[in-house]
């Protein structure tokens, strides 16, 4: 079985970090905006019920 030598691994190394750096920012920024929309919504549905029992 013949395997390529280090220059082209190191060159495949080179294109892949990037794009998986990038690709876990965005799980990352995914993952913080729905969190931020579901507290968002949490508070926004306690406010609402807060309001409808004042009189």
């Amino acid at each position: 079985m013949y395997f390529a030598h280090a220059g082209h691994w190191l060159t495949s190394i080179a294109y892949f970090v990037p794009v998986l750096a990038f690709l876990v920012w965005l799980g990352v920024t995914h993952l913080k905006d729905r969190r931020r929309t579901q507290t968002a919504g949490r508070t926004l549905r306690v406010d609402q019920e807060e309001t409808e029992d004042r009189p």
